[in-house]
């Protein structure tokens, strides 16, 4: 529960020069609960009391625009709120903000009312963009790595930035893109949602001498058990879409079908739809159901026998689990004899970083039980496997012999990239 959300949006208008201020968001303890359930469970149990004045910090961060003409705003207008830094002028404080450690410069323990203070933070814009793309200190871009309030948005338009990244909207999704793709990496095959959202929060405290002594060791588990619904927000969008790579796929596998018309492209593609028809039949076959997912089932007839309402095997999960087997045996046993190693396995990588995330998505969705995800992926494997043998000793010397040198692929214009030769050399066939 966020505590007072209009109280908190009041505090920004303590400070001047609105319109220079970017972006301005609260977050803490004064903002979001943060406490264990009794037996690690999120439940229904009336929210914890509000906290002692002890922790009525209410925290600030605010980037600006010009850093010197806000602090000289600010002073004018909140002299009391600065350390004895106040007497080297607007310029030197700026300066010394942009200079070292974070790039941000704190006025801590300012008094709102008798049980209420806040500590607000400046950062530059730009310095806040840095940080939230290239995670130059991981300091505030480990901060929106979690749920925080926005309080106050004022980035302004510019068609040549909105789709950059140096847009800040832009950046800002990079920045939990970036934080979810690490997590999938430095977590176990296996995984649970509380776990995934438990190595994203632990991202920015890792290597923190702080977390050793002096700070609760459970504060990241206080952080997200409190907020697990408000993690669901920020990246269970991205799953969302991410659930939707292999229609993508599927449109990519048709357009080089239509326009390039190479023959291993289209063998490919045979493969993959051969591979969903399997995937038809065995969920008509088996017809095990999906989890229970209410508002799914708002929009799916009691009646309805559709092969989409069954859940095993997973067909997006046997159809990525295809495509990167697939794909991988192209890259290491073609592709590598034309590119360098390093490229061959940074596909690979891109390949496997993009399985797990839809085999996540499916499950965390609650599209499937994890064995439907998991023996789905077998499933399309094997048929990756068996039919990689098939295109390469069958199909493939039958089109190099028969089809790509005869008068019907003069017509159809098929080509050929790479098609090994018994020698072992390489043969580019172009017919248009």
């Amino acid at each position: 529960m966020i505590r007072n959300v209009q109280k908190l949006k009041s505090l920004q208008n303590i400070f001047p020069l609105h319109d220079e201020i970017s972006y301005c968001f609260a977050y803490g303890s004064a903002v979001f609960d943060q406490s264990i359930q009794n037996g690690n469970t999120v439940n229904n149990t009336p929210s914890p009391p509000l906290p002692s004045s002890k922790s009525r910090m209410v925290d600030l961060v605010l980037a600006v625009d010009d850093p010197i003409r806000w602090h000289r705003a600010n002073m004018s207008k909140n002299w009391s709120h600065y350390s004895g830094l106040r007497y080297f002028g607007p310029k030197n404080v700026a300066n010394i903000q942009r200079k070292f450690a974070a790039k941000i410069y704190y006025n801590t323990l300012v008094p709102i009312e008798s049980d209420l203070f806040i500590k607000y933070g400046i950062i530059s814009t730009e310095d806040f963009l840095n940080d939230l793309l290239d995670w130059e200190t991981l300091y505030l871009s480990g901060r929106l790595h979690k749920p925080i309030l926005v309080l106050h948005e004022n980035i302004k338009s510019n068609d040549e930035q909105d789709f950059s990244v140096r847009n800040l909207y832009n950046a800002i999704e990079l920045n939990r893109h970036s934080a979810l793709h690490a997590a999938l990496l430095l977590l176990p095959e296996k995984f649970t949602e509380k776990q995934l959202y438990m190595t994203i929060a632990n991202l920015s405290y890792s290597g923190d001498f702080r977390m050793w002594f002096g700070e609760d060791r459970s504060k990241v588990e206080k952080i997200v058990w409190p907020q697990m619904e408000r993690f669901r927000d920020l990246y269970g969008n991205f799953l969302a879409f991410v659930s939707l790579l292999p229609f993508a796929i599927i449109i990519a596998f048709f357009t080089l079908t239509i326009f390039v018309r190479d023959i291993h492209v289209i063998l490919f593609f045979i493969g993959q739809l051969i591979n969903e028809a399997i995937n038809y039949l065995l969920k008509n076959h088996v017809q095990a159901d999906r989890p229970a997912n209410k508002f799914r089932d708002q929009f799916t007839s009691s009646g309805s026998s559709s092969s989409s309402s069954y859940g095993w095997p997973s067909s997006h999960c046997q159809f990525m689990a295809f495509f990167v087997t697939y794909s991988s045996f192209c890259v290491c046993f073609r592709l590598s004899r034309l590119k360098p190693y390093w490229f061959c396995f940074m596909l690979i990588c891109i390949d496997l970083i993009s399985f797990a995330f839809v085999f996540h998505s499916r499950t965390y969705l609650l599209y499937h039980h994890v064995h439907q995800c998991i023996h789905g992926a077998m499933i399309g494997t094997i048929m990756a496997i068996i039919w990689y043998a098939l295109v390469q000793f069958i199909f493939e010397p039958i089109i190099h012999h028969y089809v790509m040198n005869s008068s019907i692929n003069q017509f159809f214009g098929l080509c050929s990239i790479y098609l090994p030769l018994d020698d072992g050399q390489q043969k580019h066939y172009k017919y248009r």
